[in-house]
């Protein structure tokens, strides 16, 4: 992965700094994502969002070693995994299995609506034209 993010920058001092900050502090930032996410994978993305955000803001940082950039680094990966977890609670995921069942009971409704218009097309017209006016069916 290191290397995608070093394929971001184009000198080799921005480089060597990201390569340091990097090896400095992916496992803190992704123990912070993962004691605020609980899962693995996201607290993964959280960090990868992270180190998109500092490449973007590699300017800000002075010295890798410094207290304010170990500061900086934790606000930012901590408040990118609150985003996530925000995320996940406003719109969440469905397993594989729930999905099946879902698209299961879909396709059964399909089927029932499907019956329900041939049996409204076997109606005699004026029953069918009152139905078809009053619920909207088609043909």
């Amino acid at each position: 992965m290191l290397i995608f993010f070093l394929s971001m920058l184009e000198t080799d001092e921005d480089k060597n700094k990201f390569t340091l900050l990097y090896e400095k502090y992916r496992k803190l930032m992704f123990y912070i994502a993962n004691q605020i996410l609980k899962d693995d994978y996201l607290s993964e993305d959280a960090v990868e969002q992270t180190f998109v955000k500092i490449i973007e803001n590699l300017d800000n940082i002075s010295d890798v070693d410094c207290h304010k950039t170990k500061s900086y680094i934790v606000i930012m990966v901590r408040n990118c995994a609150i985003n996530l977890y925000r995320q996940r609670k406003n719109h969440p995921m469905v397993s594989l299995d729930e999905s099946i069942e879902l698209a299961d009971d879909w396709r059964f409704e399909i089927d029932e609506a499907d019956a329900l218009t041939k049996s409204i097309a076997r109606l005699p017209i004026i029953y069918k034209n009152i139905l078809t006016l009053k619920y909207g069916f088609v043909k």
